[in-house]
């Protein structure tokens, strides 16, 4: 029958799925009774929730400068305040705090770290720098691995705006990773990147999903780092160091109820770069991002802290 124009034509169903015959091989045409299993087994849709205000700005961001006998070089990243018991530290990428780490071009300049200072927010937003005058600077026996805990020993606090530690509770161990974080989930990370704000310093938040298996460390030659996750997320300079969030998901239940998919919020990684295209040629000075970004694991991070991976240490002293 015509209706508005479209002709309607009869067809008869098959009893059974049709099959496609190729190369003398028999296929059978899946139909929607095959794959109602597969879907079944997928359990129930995901709903994620934003990460809190607070949390996103518990990053603060590390200005650093590096001297040697003629010269003065800067640059800034991200990073997060951590306590363990009565030790407190700020996480950030070692490239962030080890010039000739960053860049081999530096090798036997003679370059140390001269200062670095701190901007640390409260929860209203509101921005403090603090100046670390010295203290130790840990980083791991791996030359992979591109995490530094800054432990510091003083600190000028001009603001008077107090650091609150992120708990090693809210960092996710192995067994979160392997068990309870789901291969597609929802992270966000806040960070200070060109486009952030940049009249009251607060950082600005970007998102993704996890795109490697939770389950194992994601290894590629593309990455010259060990023991991370692969994100698709776009993180780029100022990133460096910033903790990166997995969103809560699901609903929290009351006492004596069953069921809501619930799965708390963690920090599950520290942002550590990106994956550029390589036919971009050698000459684009970032080239195009290919929006894959990578992440130190943070059950590498805990085991740091703990003391139960091998660290070499080095004392620090501003030179202001």
């Amino acid at each position: 029958k015509a209706c508005l124009g479209v002709t309607l034509t009869r067809v008869r169903i098959p009893p059974s799925p049709p099959t496609l015959k190729q190369n003398n091989h028999v296929h059978r045409v899946l139909s929607s009774s095959d794959l109602l299993p597969v879907l079944t087994e997928l359990g129930p849709l995901h709903m994620y929730h934003p990460i809190p205000r607070n949390w996103l700005l518990a990053t603060n961001k590390i200005e650093v400068a590096f001297c040697n006998s003629q010269d003065r070089k800067s640059g800034h990243g991200s990073g997060f305040w951590i306590r363990h018991g009565e030790d407190v530290a700020f996480v950030t990428n070692r490239h962030v705090i080890d010039i000739e780490y960053k860049d081999a071009k530096y090798l036997g300049l003679g370059y140390v770290l001269s200062s670095v200072r701190i901007l640390t927010f409260r929860p209203s937003g509101e921005c403090g720098g603090q100046i670390v005058v010295n203290g130790v600077i840990h980083i791991h026996d791996d030359p992979r691995i591109d995490i530094a805990l800054l432990r510091p020993s003083r600190v000028i606090n001009p603001n008077g705006i107090s650091v609150v530690p992120a708990s090693v509770d809210v960092i996710a161990d192995s067994g979160f990773l392997e068990a309870e974080l789901e291969w597609g989930a929802q992270i966000s990370f806040s960070s200070f990147q060109p486009w952030r704000d940049t009249q009251t310093e607060r950082p600005i938040l970007r998102t993704g999903i996890l795109a490697s298996d939770p389950a194992h460390p994601f290894v590629s030659t593309k990455i010259n780092r060990a023991h991370v996750h692969l994100l698709e997320a776009f993180s780029f300079a100022g990133s460096s160091g910033s903790p990166v969030f997995a969103n809560a998901k699901g609903i929290r239940v009351g006492d004596g109820l069953s069921g809501g998919d619930f799965r708390p919020a963690r920090i599950i990684g520290v942002m550590t770069g990106h994956l550029p295209n390589e036919d971009d040629g050698a000459g684009a000075p970032y080239h195009t991002h290919t929006g894959l970004s990578y992440c130190h694991r943070s059950d590498l991070l805990l085991a740091m802290v703990r003391g139960t991976e091998p660290v070499k240490q080095t004392s620090f002293h501003s030179m202001r």
